[in-house]
This record gives C-alpha cells, sequence and structure tokens, in this order.
C-alpha cells in the first residue's frame, strides 16, 4: 500500500514537471519572439530617423546652393565685358560690391563674392575673403577654354585660413556675345555653418554624416570632423548606389576605415552633385534594445526560478498535506500537531485572514491583518469591525455577504476603507467564505483582507489625469488629436475639429488620409511609421477642411505607447496667417534693403555735407560731401567722433559754441527737439582749415523723444566773398551818392543863379521868344536837379545801416499822411487808414518814405472830373501781413505792371503829370530789403491798388497790433 502511494507520488511529480517544463518553453519562445519584433521595431525605426536625417541635412544644402545659384544667375544677368577688367570704373564696381554685402547680411551660409575674369584673376572681392592664392587648389576657374560651357560650378573644400574656415565654391561662367569666356561670378559657401548644424544632431559615440560628391566621391563635410579625410574619395555601397542611378535609400556596410558595420540612409541633393549620407553603429542603435533584452533575460530568470520555487513548495506542501492525512487516519494524537501546523501557515500567511461572526465581532485575526491596520490583536479581537470601518463605507460589507447568507455564492469579494488608529485611511479587499461543521451548518466567515491603498491611490492619480487631459483636449487653442497606426482617429479636440469644420459625431468616422494633403490616402500608413519616434518632431505641412479648402499648419508630433499599442500624437497650430506674415516681412526686407541703398546713394551723390549723430553728439553717418568739405580722408575717419571734434564748430567770430551765451544749436536740438537754422558759422576741418557754413540741423525723434539728429551744411565762401564785393560796392556807390549830392548840383545851382541874375538884370529889354528861352533853360535846370535828388533816393533805398527795429506802422502811416499834408490839401484828397495796423521789424524812415511814395503816387494820378479817394489797408495773410494802397484814380494798363517798378520809366505824358519815373523802383527796392514783394492790380480809369507784403515779427517780438479807425 506504501510502495504504490510513493509510485503515483512520483507519477504526478513527473508529470507537474512538464508542465513546468512546457510553460517555461512557451514563456522563452513568447520572449524570444517579442524581442526579436521589438530589434525588428528598432531597425525600422533607425531606418526612419537616419532618412529623415539624411532628407533633412540634402534639403537645407539644396535649399542653400540653390539660392547662391540664384544670387548668381542675378549677379551675372546685370554684367557686362567691362566689368570683367582690372582698371573698370570705381563707382559701378562700387556699387556692385555694396549690392553684395547688403545681399550677405541676411544669410550666414555665405561667406562672400568674387569676380574673376578669363585668365583667373581676381577683378572684385567683398571684404574678409582670403586672397585667392591663398585659398588652395579645386576652386572653380574661369579657364575652360575660348567658349567652356553655360553651367555652373562646384569646388572641393577649399581651407580659407585653416580647418575651422573651410568653405565651398559655386561659380557661374559669363560668356560675351560672340560665346567668348569674360570670366566668372564665384559665391563662397562657409562649410563651418553647415558643421555647426550637422554637429547638434546626437548620432551616438559611433554616428557618421557624411556629405560627398557624387561625381569622384570626394569628402565635403562630416561629422564627427576629422580636417584630413576632407577632399578625399571614397568607396563603399553608397556610391555605388548612387552609381547606379539611385536618389536615395537605406542598408547595411562599411562606411569607414575602422571596420564597423553601419546602418545608413543616403540622400542625393536635387540638382547637385552631391549625397547626405548618415548611418550609426549596431552598438548605437541596439544598446537600448540589448538592455531591454537583457533586464527582459534576468526577469524570465526570475520568473522561471520562482516558478520552480513555487512548484517545489507546491510539492511540500502536499506532502505535508499527504502527511496530515496518514497521521488523521493513524489517529487523533497527531491532532494537535496538525492544529500547530495550521495556527503556524494562519499567522503566517501573505495575506490578512479574518475570522468573524455573524454578529459582526471579530473572532481572530492574524499577524498581517495588524500590519494592514495597525492595531493589535488585542485591539481587534472582540470588537465590532464596524468600529475600524470608514462612516461611509458602513454598510458595504452587510450588502457583500447576503448572497453567502442567501446560500447564492460560495465566495463574494469587495472593497471598502478603514481607519487606522492615526486616522489614516486603508483601502483594503475582502474576499469572504462560510466556515462550517460537519453537518454543513455555518459557523463564522473567513475573511481573507489585502492591502490595496497603493492601487487605488494609483487608480485615483489616474482618474485626475485622465480628467485633466480631457480638460485640455477642450480647452486648447492648439489643434490636438491622437491617429493609431492605420491613421483611424481616436482621440481629438474640439479646437482641432472645429479648426477642419467637423462636428463630434463625424470624428468618429474620420481618418488621418482626409484632412492630410502632404501624402497620398495610401501612403498615409507610411507617413505615421516615419514620424514614430521616441524624439519629438516638427514639420510643416498643410490639412484639408471639410469644405475643401487647404491650410498651412505647424505640426508637433511624437510616438505615444499605451497598453502595448502605438499611437501618434500631434499638436497642430495654424499658420496661414504667420506665412502670409513671412512673406510679407521678406518683402519689406527686401524693400528695406534696396530703400537704403537708394538713400545712400542719394547721400554719397548729394552736394550738401550731411552728417548724422546720435543722441550724445556723436557721429554716426557721414556722406562724401561733408569729408571733403571739411578735408577729411573718408568718411570712416569721421565716426564715433565727437561733432565738435568732426566739425570743428566754430561761431562766426572764431569763438568756442561752447562758450558762447547763446550757447551751440547742434546740442540745443539734441535737448529740445526743434528745427533751427544757423547762417553764418564755421567749420574747421583736421587740416585746421576753417569754413564759413550754412546749415540746418534737424532732430531724429522716437515717441517724441530726440535719439540725435541730422545736419546739413554748405560752404558759404563764394557767398561771403560776394557779400564782400557787395559792401565794397556799396561803400562806392555811396561816394558817388555824395559826388552826385554835392559836386553835380553845384554847377546846376549856379547855372540856376546866372540865368535869374541875367533875367533880372535885362528885365524888360528881353523880347517874348527870349523869355521863352529863359524859361526853358530854368525848367531843365530844375528837372535835372530832381532827378539827381530822386537817383540819391534811390541809390540810398534798402541800404539801412542801422539793425532793423520793431516799428509800428500805424504811426509809419500816419507820418507819410502828414507829409503830404499840402499835397493832399491841395488836390481836395480824401486818405483812409483803415484795419488792423500791427508792429513789424523794419527801417523807419524807409517804411515812412514807402507809404509816402505809395500815397503820394494816388494822390497825384487822380482823375481831374471825380473827388480822389485813398485807402490804406492791412491784414494778416499766412507768415505775412499784406498792406495796400488803393485809389480811384487813373489806373494802370496790365502790360505796364512790371515796367512801373523800372527806374526812370514813366507811363503818362510829361505834360499832364510831373516826376522822374523812380519813386516804384525805390517802393521795391524798400520791401524787398525788407523781405517782401509788391505788385499791381489795377483796371484803367478805375484806379489802381498796390498791394504789399511784410513778415510777422518772430515769436520771440512781443506781438502789437493797433486798430486804426478809418478817417
Amino acid at each position: 500500500m506504501v510502495d504504490l502511494h510513493k509510485n503515483t507520488s512520483f507519477g504526478e511529480a513527473g508529470r507537474d514537471g512538464l508542465w513546468l517544463l512546457a510553460i517555461l518553453l512557451l514563456i522563452a519562445g513568447t520572449f524570444a519572439f517579442l524581442e526579436w519584433q521589438a530589434w525588428r521595431d528598432v531597425r525600422s525605426e533607425i531606418s526612419g530617423d537616419l532618412d529623415n536625417l539624411a532628407q533633412g541635412t540634402a534639403r537645407t544644402l539644396q535649399q542653400s546652393l540653390a539660392r547662391t545659384q540664384d544670387d548668381l544667375m542675378f549677379f551675372t544677368r546685370h554684367l557686362d565685358a567691362a566689368d570683367f577688367r582690372k582698371d573698370g570704373g570705381g563707382a559701378r564696381r562700387a556699387a556692385q560690391l555694396q549690392l553684395w554685402s547688403d545681399h550677405l547680411s541676411g544669410f550666414p551660409d555665405l561667406r562672400g563674392f568674387r569676380l574673376l575674369n578669363a585668365e583667373g584673376d581676381v577683378v572684385l572681392s567683398t571684404p574678409g575673403l582670403a586672397p585667392l592664392a591663398e585659398t588652395g587648389a579645386g576652386a572653380p576657374s574661369p579657364r575652360a577654354g575660348a567658349h567652356p560651357p553655360r553651367r555652373m560650378q562646384m569646388s572641393d573644400v577649399r581651407m580659407d585660413g585653416g580647418a575651422d574656415a573651410a568653405s565651398l565654391v559655386l561659380a557661374d561662367p559669363v560668356q560675351g556675345p560672340d560665346g567668348t569666356l569674360l570670366g566668372a561670378m564665384t559665391a563662397v559657401l562657409d562649410l563651418t555653418y553647415f558643421q555647426r548644424i550637422v554637429d547638434h544632431f546626437g548620432l551616438g559615440r559611433e554616428g557618421l554624416l557624411e556629405v560627398r560628391r557624387t561625381d569622384n566621391g570626394h569628402l565635403l563635410l562630416r561629422h564627427p570632423q576629422d580636417a584630413a579625410r576632407l577632399n578625399r574619395g571614397g568607396t563603399g555601397p553608397v556610391m555605388a548606389r548612387v552609381a547606379a542611378g539611385q536618389m536615395s535609400g537605406v542598408g547595411d556596410g562599411l562606411l569607414a576605415e575602422d571596420g564597423i558595420s553601419r546602418r545608413y540612409a543616403f540622400q542625393v541633393v536635387p540638382g547637385f552633385p552631391l549625397v547626405a549620407i548618415a548611418s550609426l553603429s549596431e552598438g548605437d542603435y541596439l544598446a537600448a534594445w540589448r538592455g531591454q533584452a537583457l533586464l527582459t533575460g534576468l526577469l524570465l530568470a526570475g520568473l522561471s526560478l520562482l516558478m520552480g520555487w513555487q512548484f517545489l513548495r507546491q510539492r511540500r506542501i502536499q506532502a505535508v498535506l499527504r502527511a496530515a492525512n496518514q497521521a488523521l487516519r493513524q489517529g487523533d494524537t497527531l491532532l494537535a500537531e496538525s492544529e500547530q501546523r495550521f495556527r503556524a501557515t494562519f499567522e503566517q500567511a501573505a495575506v490578512g485572514i479574518v475570522h468573524n461572526g455573524f454578529d459582526r465581532r471579530i473572532l481572530r485575526v492574524n499577524r498581517k491583518v495588524c500590519e494592514i491596520l495597525g492595531y493589535t490583536p488585542e485591539e481587534l479581537t472582540g470588537k465590532s469591525y464596524l468600529d475600524f470601518t470608514h462612516g461611509d463605507d458602513a454598510t458595504v460589507s452587510d450588502e457583500a455577504v447576503a448572497p453567502l447568507l442567501r446560500g447564492e455564492k460560495t465566495s463574494v469579494s469587495w472593497e471598502k476603507r478603514f481607519l487606522g488608529p492615526t486616522g489614516r485611511v486603508v483601502w483594503g479587499r475582502l474576499t469572504a467564505s462560510l466556515q462550517r461543521d460537519a453537518a454543513g451548518v455555518p459557523l463564522h466567515f473567513i475573511t481573507v483582507l489585502e492591502d490595496v491603498t497603493q492601487r487605488r491611490q494609483v487608480e485615483a492619480a489616474l482618474q485626475a489625469e485622465a480628467v485633466r487631459y480631457q480638460h485640455l483636449l477642450r480647452t486648447a487653442s492648439d489643434g490636438i488629436y491622437v491617429v493609431d497606426e492605420a491613421g483611424a482617429l481616436c482621440e481629438a479636440s474640439e479646437s482641432f475639429l472645429a479648426m477642419l469644420g467637423y462636428g463630434a459625431e463625424e470624428a468618429r468616422r474620420l481618418n488621418m488620409r482626409d484632412w492630410e494633403t502632404a501624402a497620398a490616402a495610401a501612403a498615409i500608413p507610411e507617413r505615421i511609421r516615419g514620424f514614430m519616434s521616441d524624439l519629438p518632431c516638427v514639420v510643416e505641412t498643410r490639412h484639408r477642411r471639410k469644405d475643401g479648402s487647404v491650410f498651412d499648419v505647424e505640426l508637433h508630433v511624437r510616438k505615444v505607447v499605451l497598453e502595448g499599442r502605438r499611437y501618434l500624437y500631434a499638436s497642430c497650430r495654424d499658420v496661414s496667417g504667420r506665412k502670409q506674415a513671412d512673406a510679407a516681412r521678406e518683402r519689406a526686407e527686401m524693400e528695406l534693403r534696396a530703400t537704403g541703398a537708394r538713400m545712400r546713394l542719394v547721400l554719397d551723390t548729394a552736394a550738401q555735407g550731411i552728417v548724422g549723430m546720435d543722441d550724445e553728439a556723436r557721429i554716426v553717418f557721414a556722406n562724401r560731401a561733408a569729408a571733403e568739405m571739411l578735408g577729411w580722408r573718408g568718411t570712416e575717419l569721421m565716426l564715433s567722433r565727437p561733432a565738435a571734434e568732426a566739425l570743428g564748430h566754430r561761431l562766426a567770430d572764431g569763438g568756442s559754441c561752447q562758450s558762447s551765451a547763446g550757447g551751440c544749436a547742434i546740442r540745443a536740438t539734441l535737448r529740445d527737439g526743434e528745427v533751427r537754422r544757423v547762417s553764418d558759422e564755421m567749420f574747421c576741418g583736421p587740416d585746421g582749415v576753417t569754413h564759413p557754413v550754412e546749415y540746418v540741423v534737424a532732430p531724429l525723434l522716437v515717441e517724441g523723444i530726440p535719439v540725435g539728429a541730422v545736419v546739413v551744411f554748405h560752404d558759404i565762401s563764394e557767398r561771403k566773398a560776394m557779400e564782400e564785393d557787395l559792401r565794397r560796392s556799396n561803400a562806392e556807390l555811396e561816394q558817388f551818392a555824395y559826388v552826385a549830392s554835392h559836386d553835380l548840383r553845384q554847377p546846376l545851382r549856379m547855372i540856376s543863379s546866372y540865368l535869374n541874375l541875367i533875367e533880372r538884370h535885362l528885365g524888360d529889354s528881353l523880347d517874348p521868344e527870349i523869355k521863352t528861352f529863359f524859361g526853358f533853360a530854368m525848367g531843365g535846370a530844375k528837372r535835372m536837379d530832381m532827378l539827381i535828388l530822386d537817383l540819391l533816393e534811390y541809390s540810398r533805398a534798402g541800404r539801412a545801416r542801422l539793425p532793423l527795429q520793431p516799428v509800428p506802422l500805424d504811426e509809419v502811416a500816419r507820418d507819410a499822411v502828414e507829409n503830404l499834408q499840402v499835397a493832399v490839401a491841395e488836390a481836395g484828397a480824401e486818405v483812409t487808414l483803415d484795419g488792423l495796423f500791427p508792429t513789424v521789424r523794419g527801417d523807419r524812415g524807409e517804411l515812412v518814405r514807402l507809404f509816402q511814395n505809395l500815397i503820394g503816387n494816388a494822390v497825384k494820378y487822380r482823375l481831374p472830373e471825380r473827388p480822389c479817394r485813398v485807402w490804406v489797408r492791412c491784414k494778416a495773410a499766412g507768415g505775412d501781413w499784406l498792406l495796400s494802397v488803393q485809389d480811384n484814380g487813373i489806373g494802370i494798363d496790365a502790360k505796364d505792371y512790371e515796367r512801373a517798378f523800372g527806374v526812370f520809366q514813366r507811363l503818362v505824358p510829361k505834360g499832364h503829370y510831373e516826376g522822374t519815373g523812380i519813386g516804384l523802383a525805390v517802393c521795391r527796392k524798400i520791401v524787398e530789403h525788407h523781405h517782401g514783394r509788391i505788385w499791381i492790380e489795377s483796371k484803367l480809369g478805375e484806379g489802381s491798388t498796390f498791394l504789399f507784403t511784410l513778415p510777422m515779427l518772430a515769436s520771440a517780438d512781443p506781438p502789437q497790433v493797433v486798430a486804426v479807425p478809418a478817417g
């Protein structure tokens, strides 16, 4: 009987061992399959990443080379044969060089431009480029024969000053009208700019990123950097595939001399003989997978050991149970030993065990229950479990065990909260069954207690995260969506659906192919797989709305894994407005550059000196005329200098502006932002030569605050010389006037005196004819004397030696009328002063003579048949006073308006009205001396109006206007 039992036990152990071995083999096989699948996914993902990197590098190079090629073609279209001569025109070359330099400021990948003639000599070059003889071999040369092909040429890597200044040269040959080679326009690209870009890519310890030429395999760019490998040819799987005509691809092979096999992807640069190659060694891209496989293997080994241990433990438990059964069959003597083992198992169980009665009292607890709840056995035993239950869960247990008591179930499970001695809340999962006696009568509950507090906290956190995620989806301004690997829409924010024009019900049927335009519908899964990277990716694409319209978006995508499945998370933003703004900004920048070039040309060609300064009066720009006027060798020598040093600013008398009472007009404008005009001061150049100048200083204002000033000036040396000549001429004229008034009039007085003596001496002995002759002689002498006096008055008009002073015009007009009182009374005339007569700045004597001449002419040239009336009026006209003298006399023909102001010009016969024809000429000189103008409005037979203007007083002068009543 005993041997049979042993054989049976050994058979059962063998079957259990085979089952255990089968399970372990199944787990190992599953692990191997999953790791193989993960290895394949890693290779697929790294292939996509390398392909994206190669394409991105090729696209960056293509954009830069294409733009540079367009620039060269644009510049060469404006070249002619004269531009390739070494002795070409300076102005044209300066303009070309300025255009090239302005263009370089917007493109950091361009180092400069050169213009070569047919012999390969540098004709023109932008600043900063090394001489052509020091740049090394490999530069495209225009020496390609008399009739070279018209195509763009590219050099190998050239070291312009060392390994840190690697460059690439593009050359555009230029042909003459007869097809002969004139030379070449070249552009120097800064390879260090692209090197900095590729150095930012994390390619791992053994990763490579290379750019090679497809025609000779020469290396142009490499990460990690290795200057010794540049311009060296390379053979290998990539160059062989490129030679076979492939534009892009992915594969494995040896790409370097280190013997390391790498996973690579390559992309040929469209339109240029270049290929970009990105590669990673297995040690780099499989490192994470190998670590994960090792960890999984260790976990599998641990699981196997645990299962083996559990198997052996189960075997031991079975052996114990069999021994217990055998002991029971042998007698009650072994019952105490069995009870003791049961108690040990009860106390050492990994879960809490509670025996409680139907009256809710706790009968017995094991050690684990005390650990979970934080109480001692004594504190729990005999108490109702409601004393330790959270108040909100008091009825949960009664409701849960009801099916047990009704016999509907043999065990039930539920969860509820307990309160620890410190008030700590403990979540427990309880599984209860009924303990019955031999007759099947229920004795008490046996309840297993597990601590699920941590799980509950995790679930609460997950639930809060889910609520927050849903809130973000509803309120995010950017469109957010999640799609699976087939493109089906799983989640979408309200803003994304609104962006596309779909409703919430329609979203359930949407697929990425419904809105994505960058790929065909069949290629959408492949596009999604390309985005499945652990690193975030930002791309620009276009989405299609429900109504069919298409708009630009910026897309932020990355891979997410949920419950073992991969999804694509995307956040998109409508950038149509930004695209339009970028285009507008580019147009504005081009216009600004063109405007700047035009303004610079205007400044350099201006005849007047122009300088600009900042708010500290330091020169920030100057044109060529300013430097030449002041004697500076170049405008650059004036920059950053104080204005006082660069301009040598002095007053007209040579004194310093800083020490004068009035101060410096330039610094005053920098303080108050007012425009000032100065007509007589001095500038001094570095050679010590002073130049009399007239200048205008205007402020540069930002929001009303002066931040600088512009000074426009011109040399008035010639005008000063002319003024000196004028003063000398005036002195001579004064001398002539003195001679005329004294020496010429003296003989006339003698002739008149002797004629009077002869006439009185002869008396009545003179016959009538002789008396008539004596009358003619006396009248001629008298008219000659009047002519000399009028000529003297004309010469003195407008040459007042005293400075102009404020003069009240009402007093001037009254003085003129009073001086003419006799003539007015004899003519029976009426003179009316009507309106407001202001105070002006002038010479009182000249102004009285002006009014007296005009009023006197109005009285003189009257019509006998009607009473003489004269009106003198004044009114404001802009910044001047407009005065008029109106009469109702004989009037003036329109064709004689200008002739009336000539010297010795008479418009009426001498027999009708007396006069010398100088009075109006004197009036014009007086008005012009007072910075005004005079003109006539008249109709024959109706009267004349003489109008003239006088400037208003400046703001610093006290304004005075006097009302003069008519009469």
